[in-house]
């Protein structure tokens, strides 16, 4: 059977039931569902979900990436601005470790700033090639 795309929305005050492959799906107040594979449903229908609280936006997919493979374009200004942040918040980290007073907590803090440099400069380093 062909089914579609939808991001789900439902801002009413009682659980519906949408139709999918095999049986329905119970799509409950305040839930947003996204990239999930409905049955096609017709306009007057939508319009009964619509009246309900329930939205559809069909056709977009869960993934960022565009369509063909292309990547998007790297901000390699970005990058090194995260990295410059990363640095200050390691030295921030360095400064309150190394206090006589320091706690788990600072040195744990340290290690996940070092860990932060690191992966900003692996960012870059990639983004540049």
């Amino acid at each position: 059977m062909k089914t579609i795309k939808a991001e789900i929305t439902h801002a009413g005050p009682r659980a519906v039931a949408v139709p999918i492959v095999g049986g329905s799906l119970t799509v409950w107040p305040q839930d947003k569902l996204t990239g999930v594979d409905i049955l096609p449903v017709s306009k007057e229908r939508e319009e009964l979900y619509k009246s309900n609280g329930v939205t559809f936006v069909f056709g977009r997919a869960p993934s960022t990436r565009k369509a063909g493979g292309t990547s998007q374009p790297v901000n390699i200004a970005a990058l090194e601005k995260a990295l410059a942040d990363a640095k200050a918040a390691y030295e921030l980290a360095h400064q309150a470790a190394s206090m006589d007073e320091a706690t788990d907590a600072d040195h744990q803090a340290l290690q996940q700033a070092i860990d932060a440099v690191e992966d900003a400069e692996e960012n870059l380093e990639q983004a540049k090639k």
